[in-house]
């Protein structure tokens, strides 16, 4: 019997960098788990982060859009075309990655427009995906925002988020001594939520982009 402790124990995995097993685990749960079940959605929110970690792009995207499909509500549709947007993002599929974005971005704006959060890492990612188009211009603009509504949040993590990308894109322009300031706030805000992770992916870049 599937039970949230069983999809957790799956997405665990996932979170550990054990990405094989975590599938495996997902796809045992998907033999059992039907259309309708309330924990579906769960499933397949959690199997997606799992299947797009493991470059299994076309799975997650059907996967993702069964999400968007289920939604009955604008936070199961925000959370949907968010995931959308994610994935395209990794799969290097920007201008799509935006339609997402924009989609979500409306229903925020109708229906969240008091929630600082959910503002602010749509802006991170709407930003983020004109940085990686080369729109350097509009990213700025678009991460500022970002970081604006991260710090209303008082959400370290979405605060370093939005520091992080204000700090490659510092770096694009070369303005190194402003990334520098950008990435040490943000390497501040994750340690204080013991995001380790996201501290060694900014030390990764420093090591890159300082050299």
């Amino acid at each position: 019997m599937v039970n949230k402790e069983t999809i957790e124990a799956a997405f665990d995995l996932f979170d550990q960098g054990e990405i094989g097993e975590s599938i495996k685990a997902f796809k045992s749960i998907e033999t059992e788990i039907k259309q309708g079940d309330p924990l579906y959605d769960q499933f397949l929110l959690s199997y997606g982060y799992a299947l797009s970690a493991n470059d299994q792009m076309d799975e997650a995207r059907s996967v993702y859009q069964t999400l968007l499909s289920n939604a009955k509500n604008p936070s199961d549709k925000h959370v949907a075309y968010h995931q959308l947007g994610m994935l395209e993002r990794l799969d290097s599929e920007y201008d799509k990655a935006l339609e997402y974005f924009e989609a979500e971005r409306k229903i925020i704006d109708e229906h969240f427009k008091d929630e600082p959060m959910l503002q602010a890492v749509n802006l991170y990612e709407v930003g983020y995906n004109h940085m990686l188009l080369g729109k350097y211009e509009e990213a700025t603009s678009l991460l500022e925002q970002s970081l604006t509504y991260a710090k209303q949040s008082r959400d370290d993590m979405t605060i370093g988020c939005s520091y992080r990308a204000l700090g490659e894109l510092s770096a694009v322009h070369e303005e190194m001594e402003k990334a520098k300031a950008y990435f040490n706030e943000a390497k501040s805000h994750f340690k204080s939520v013991e995001e380790y992770r996201g501290i060694e992916e900014i030390e990764m870049l420093e090591s890159v982009i300082f050299e």
